[in-house]
């Protein structure tokens, strides 16, 4: 779980220039945005979760939710800092037990979360 948190930690906004965001929710350091297919009562549940469970940092954090060939994408913006370097199995087992508990307690969807850069594209991992 620590490196989960550090992983959420890290997650940062920068402007998305020319991007549809979509619909938007706020919290805490939160915004949640939500395209066609998210409905607004679904992404305010998920934002919830985001915050009760201590995703959510001391940076502000914006996260967009999409559906996608009927899978839901988590996408999560990760600071620049950190873009080059490979997510540890560890990490990515973490985020895959998060998706599955999101799955089940928010979406009863197929649901994945894609780390990003600062225009909602995914990032390449080696």
């Amino acid at each position: 779980m620590k490196y989960l948190l550090h992983l959420i930690f890290i997650v940062a906004i920068f402007g998305a220039c020319g991007v549809p965001m979509g619909n938007r929710v706020d919290g805490d350091n939160l915004s949640v945005y939500y395209l066609e297919g998210i409905d607004k009562k679904t992404a305010i549940q998920f934002a919830t979760y985001w915050q009760n469970h201590g995703f959510v940092g001391d940076r502000k954090q914006t996260i967009q939710l999409e559906k996608e060939n009927g899978e839901i994408l988590i996408k999560l913006i990760e600071r620049k800092g950190y873009q080059n370097d490979p997510l540890a199995i560890s990490e990515q087992s973490q985020l895959q037990a998060l998706s599955r508990k999101l799955e089940k307690k928010i979406f009863n969807n197929e649901t994945r979360i894609v780390i990003t850069d600062n225009t909602f594209r995914p990032l390449e991992r080696n």
